[in-house]
């Protein structure tokens, strides 16, 4: 009884504090029980902000404004701010443009024409809204201490106090007067539709503006309250907030004193009361109230806590509605921006406390016959009921040890949450469970689980990346019908319609292949593959292709045919990257993108798109974020959750409009008698945007001619055109908005005229004079070239007699060259021959003279130092003989080099082999550093004479107990060979000449000093680069870069292939035709047989390569025909076993010369395991 007593009390109450404006309330100081205002409905939506980060001037902000061109104009305590589309224009003290008098702002307000008026602390001051000018209107105003309370009087005049006086200021003449009645002090005033409401000392009365007359009517508040803020309803009831933060409403007889009450039944501060035209604000510490002009019911507006937007100082928060209704609140922190929407659309932000952790993915179930909202975090999965929009945490569950989620499944029969690499849940309200526990198969499936289709026979498909699995219920399990590996390596979506299998990949494109629950598909067909897929969903009977990059396409079947075509409405969308699709309000469609949503028809033709300033809780959504409860639409994006729960309202859009126009600097009117300019250097237009959400963009858009030429964009509003030639023109212009929405375009045509010199009697002249100048010219002309004439036929003389004495000299000098060139041929061929015969002779002279002298020698212990001296001397001399020779050979081009490809490793064993004694005899170690094979293009005997004229340097020029080092190397594709000694090196003369021939290091050098001239003559005749370095105390190294020979070994297995014969042994005869063609092709020789048994009967026993199916249907498989297999073939052939069931790989994995390919093959892999078995 005592509850219902409670509860009848409370109703009451609210009648009595909707209707006290009917006079039914009591003055305060007979109330004593206040009257309560509760929250019954609350509205949760994200909001947008504009701070210093922005552009915007610092410190709190102190008053919001529009213009008559509706841009937003902030006012903080350092500065005054326009909002001009894309930029900040900022007014501040100090600045050499733009300046303020004063740097701490109080107020803002703006007349009906172009100028808005700032308050500060020590000025008054207007801003000229179209040229941006600063008059500075103190001086008029003389000594004062207070100013404030700036307003609109009337359509003329603005209102302010002075020192508690009403002053009013003439917007055009900037003229101010004094209030002309005696009304008393005045403490506050503020605009009420057409009239002024004054406080003063004894209550509020009402001020005509146009006749000045004075009406009391609301009695002022307690003497012990000091109001800070005031405002009249649509009632016509007088809201009052006092600095000891109580609220009263009052009418013409007394005040009522108002508790408010948040959805948590705790009351609450509230900062401030405002009204517009059908609602009644109230900024709260906990959110701001919102009462409709019938007062039948009250609203709460929360945002996310990551502003504080309401926690904190709610006293001097500003408030300003939009055209649309929008709210825009002006805090310490800034400005921030709440969308009308909030009436339909609720946001949540992931950091809110309901969430605390990023939110994954999106689904429904079921508890009670209730549909409960189930959302997989990262960290647990959270339990929300839904009521218009507002979530109630329900409980909390934690996932399995080391669970992952990634995304909601959802079907007919179940809610399943996947994971990257530890499994499936099937999610409940009452908790989770395993999905292996239905089906035991799938324990140890590393695989992620993609999708999940329950068929209408009970049936259940599984879709992993790679392949595909039918189920069927036995008992409470499920049991293996099929599984078949499918020809993509990402699939994610499965579907079964008009008997039809769909799949979507992710970049195979779409695989359709008809379905049967009794074996698996035998080939597929596919389409889209032109475009990205990121979904696939069933619509009405019609399947809907998500994709990424090119929006939504719809699947259509023509005369038996499947057929995908882009929606109309493609065009239009913010964002062609397609997320999910989920059904809308009466029948539409909501389409989730990178960049917002987008609403659809029931047809899929576009209706608006939706961006986080329309009230959406995130910019970027989730990949199958989509679902609905209660019949309202969820959308989970990256940083939060949009609930859709009632239409959107239509908005007006944001109109662009003209501001200003200029001519070289000098402004004209946008009128039909100032069109035409005289060949200008610059034109300027200036354009506002009327407001947009902050802090949205906008692209301004203009050219120059209809229907032709492309759009240029610019982020500046004005546009300005320079360098105009004379011609008629049209301006248009335009703003693409924030949401792809474009406004109204606007037009000026004008006229470009020419100059005064440029005008058709101007031109006349010109035409006249210039026909005489011609004709001067022409007679110029004409005598010039008669003179020339003369001139060139003189010299045409001149020139015929010097060209034949030319040719004459010309003549006898060619048969003077032909004679010497044929003189030296005839020298160098004499030369050569007289080489060839003297190196003969030499040769054998120096032969006899050494056998003579090591012929002589009776024994070992009998040699003479004088006979080991000779026979050095007949040693040096063959070897200055030989190398003479070679020189001289080099010279006159005896020598034509023979290339061929030859083993560098083994032309430098060789050359080492014929030093051994050398290096022996002066204790020196020769030392080959181990290499790769390395195979050059070369002449092989003159590489060998110059590694032996190198090594041969590098020995004599080592002293005893040293150490020669040849190294091989590649680089870039040549073959660097490297000989380095521990010797002195090349002195700084030698180095320097080098490898000029005779040139010695020192006289104990026992060499003719040839051989490096000869290394750089052979060098150059192979075209081989020789470099010479010397490292401190490191000895001399020469390298020699030589071209490497190409890489034969592909070419040479690619060869083997018109060698090889193929037995391919397949019973399906499309397989067995397509491999044999393809084989044949590639040079191979194949024999087809269309079983094992046909094979064996050919009897032939040296195959090289032997392709067999598995699966043959006669019994025995081909993996069991394999030693019969190996008998057929030569000692080191190999077989390659070909399946659609992966299963059998593993029967093949440890066989020698075994290998498995998968169907539907890929001939690029069967082309590498055949090389490879070639190669074996």
């Amino acid at each position: 009884m005592g509850a219902f007593f409670h509860k009848f009390t409370m109703m009451l109450s609210c009648i009595t504090i909707f209707y006290g404006g009917l006079g039914s309330v009591v003055s305060a100081e007979s109330s004593v029980t206040p009257l309560i205002i509760k929250a019954e409905q609350q509205h949760h939506i994200t909001a947008t902000s504009l701070t210093v980060q922005n552009g915007l001037s610092s410190n709190s902000v102190q008053d919001l404004e529009f213009d008559r061109f509706h841009r937003l104009w902030v006012a903080t305590q350092d500065g005054v701010n326009l909002v001009d589309a894309n930029n900040v224009v900022v007014f501040t003290a100090g600045q050499a443009e733009k300046t303020l008098k004063s740097g701490y702002i109080n107020e803002l307000a703006a007349d009906y024409h172009d100028g808005l008026w700032v308050v500060t602390n020590k000025s008054l001051e207007r801003i000229n809204i179209v040229d941006m000018t600063v008059t500075d209107i103190t001086p008029q105003l003389g000594e004062w201490t207070s100013l404030k309370n700036l307003l609109r009087w009337d359509r003329e005049h603005m209102a302010f106090l002075l020192d508690g006086k009403i002053f009013l200021l003439h917007t055009q003449t900037l003229h101010i007067r004094q209030y002309p009645k005696r009304i008393g002090a005045v403490k506050n005033i503020i605009r009420s539709g057409d009239r002024i409401l004054a406080y003063l000392d004894h209550g509020f009365s009402w001020i005509d503006p146009k006749t000045f007359v004075q009406t009391p009517h609301f009695a002022a508040p307690p003497e012990s309250e000091t109001v800070i803020n005031f405002t009249v309803d649509s009632q016509q009831s007088l809201w009052l907030v006092t600095l000891s933060s109580r609220v009263y409403q009052c009418n013409n007889k007394g005040c009522q004193v108002i508790s408010f009450i948040d959805d948590n039944q705790r009351s609450v501060t509230i900062g401030k009361v405002i009204s517009n035209e059908t609602e009644l604000y109230a900024l709260s510490t906990n959110g701001l109230f919102v009462i409709d002009q019938s007062r039948a019911t009250v609203r709460l507006i929360k945002s996310d806590n990551r502003s504080d937007l309401f926690q904190k100082r709610p006293f001097h928060h500003q408030l300003l509605f939009s055209e649309n209704n929008d709210l825009l609140v002006g805090t310490m922190g800034g400005v921030f921006y709440l969308s009308a929407n909030y009436n339909s659309i609720s946001s949540y932000p992931d950091l809110d406390a309901l969430f605390e952790q990023e939110m994954l993915g999106v689904a429904k179930v079921k508890s009670g016959g209730q549909e409960v909202l189930v959302i997989a975090g990262a960290e647990q999965l959270l339990y929300f009921s839904e009521h218009n929009g507002q979530l109630q945490l329900l409980k909390r569950l934690a996932y399995p040890e080391n669970f992952e989620p990634v995304y909601f499944i959802s079907t007919k029969n179940g809610v399943f949450l996947n994971s990257y690499r530890s499994g499936t849940l099937q999610v409940t309200y009452n908790g989770w469970q395993k999905l292996t526990d239905s089906i035991p198969g799938l324990a140890g499936n590393p695989q992620m689980l993609m999708d999940i289709r329950d068929l209408a026979n009970g049936h259940r498909l599984l879709l992993f990346p790679e392949e595909l699995l039918l189920l069927k219920p036995i008992d409470d399990q499920y049991k293996l019908v099929w599984q078949e590996a499918l020809p993509t390596d990402l699939a994610f979506n499965v579907l079964v319609h008009q008997q039809q299998l769909f799949i979507a990949t992710f970049d195979d494109g779409l695989l359709i292949t008809p379905f049967s629950a009794t074996k698996p598909p035998q080939t597929w067909q596919t389409m889209a593959e032109d475009i990205m897929l990121s979904g696939l969903k069933e619509v009405d009977g019609r399947l809907m292709l998500l994709t990424i990059g090119n929006g939504l396409w719809q699947l259509q079947r023509t005369q038996g045919q499947w057929q995908h075509e882009p929606i109309s409405g493609n065009a239009r969308l913010l964002n062609r990257v397609a997320m999910c699709l989920a059904p809308y309000v009466d029948e539409q469609w909501l389409l989730s993108t990178q960049r917002g949503v987008s609403i659809l028809g029931s047809q899929f033709n576009f209706q608006q798109n939706l961006t986080i300033f329309d009230g959406l809780s995130h910019r970027e959504s989730i990949h199958f974020g989509c679902t609905q409860i209660n019949k309202h639409t969820v959308n989970l994006g990256f940083r939060g959750v949009t609930i859709f729960h009632q239409p959107i309202a239509s908005k007006q859009s944001p109109q662009l409009q003209w501001v200003a126009t200029y001519q070289d600097g000098n402004s004209f009117a946008m009128d039909a008698s100032e069109n035409e300019f005289v060949l200008p250097r610059q034109l300027s237009f200036h354009t506002a945007i009327s407001f947009l959400p902050v802090p949205a963009r906008a692209t301004i858009e203009y050219r120059l001619a209809e229907n032709e030429g492309s759009w240029i964009a610019q982020d500046d509003t004005t546009v300005r055109l320079s360098s105009l030639s004379p011609g008629n023109y049209q301006l248009q212009v335009r703003a693409r908005l924030f949401d792809g929405t474009l406004t109204d375009t606007l037009t000026y045509p004008f006229i470009i005229s020419p100059p005064v010199w440029q005008q058709p009697m101007a031109l006349f002249v010109y035409a006249l004079l210039l026909i005489v100048l011609v004709l001067w010219i022409f007679r110029q002309i004409v005598s010039s070239k008669l003179e020339r004439l003369a001139l060139l036929e003189q010299q045409r003389t001149l020139q015929e007699n010097y060209t034949k004495e030319l040719q004459s000299e010309i003549t006898q000098r060619t048969r003077e060259l032909e004679q010497k060139q044929q003189d030296s041929i005839q020298e160098q061929q004499e030369k050569a021959r007289f080489i060839t015969g003297a190196s003969h002779d030499l040769r054998n002279l120096v032969s006899l003279l050494k056998l003579k002298v090591t012929g002589a020698k009776p024994s070992a212990d009998s040699v003479q130092p004088a006979e080991t001296k000779l026979a050095d001397i007949v040693e040096n001399l063959d070897h200055l003989t030989d190398d003479i020779v070679q020189l001289s050979k080099l010279d006159v081009g005896v020598i034509k080099p023979v290339f061929k490809t030859c083993d560098v490793n083994q032309l430098i064993d060789a050359s080492l082999e014929l030093f051994v004694a050398a290096s022996a005899r002066k204790n020196i170690e020769l030392e080959k550093a181990n290499a790769d094979i390395e195979h050059v293009l070369t002449d092989i005997h003159l590489l060998s004479r110059m590694l032996n004229n190198l090594i041969d340097n590098a020995i004599k020029n080592t002293p005893t107990g040293g150490k020669v080092s040849i190294a091989v190397t590649r680089c870039d594709g040549n073959c660097m060979i490297s000989i380095r000694d521990t010797g002195p090196g090349l002195p700084e003369p030698v180095r320097q000449q080098w490898p000029r021939a005779f040139l010695r290091g020192t006289d104990a050098y026992t060499g003719s000093g040839l051989g490096l001239s000869i290394v750089a003559k052979i060098a150059e005749l192979l075209n081989i680069s020789v470099s010479y370095h010397q490292a401190r105390g490191q000895g001399a190294t020469f390298t020699m870069t030589v071209p490497r020979a190409v890489d034969l070994r592909r070419e040479s297995l690619s060869l083997k292939s018109h060698h090889v014969t193929v037995a391919i042994i397949e019973d399906d005869p499309q397989q067995l035709q397509w491999l044999s063609e393809t084989l044949a092709a590639k040079g191979y020789h194949p024999e087809p047989f269309s079983s094992a048994q046909a094979f064996f009967d050919g009897g032939r026993q040296d195959y090289q390569v032997i392709i067999s199916d598995v699966d043959l249907g006669d019994g025995k498989d081909g993996i069991d025909y394999l030693a019969d297999y190996q008998r057929q073939l030569v000692s080191k052939g190999s077989i390659i076993y070909i399946s659609g069931d992966l299963k059998s790989r593993n029967r093949t994995l440890d066989l020698d010369k075994v290998y498995f390919l998968a169907k539907p093959i890929k001939l690029k892999k069967l082309e590498r395991l055949l090389l490879r078995g070639i190669e074996k």
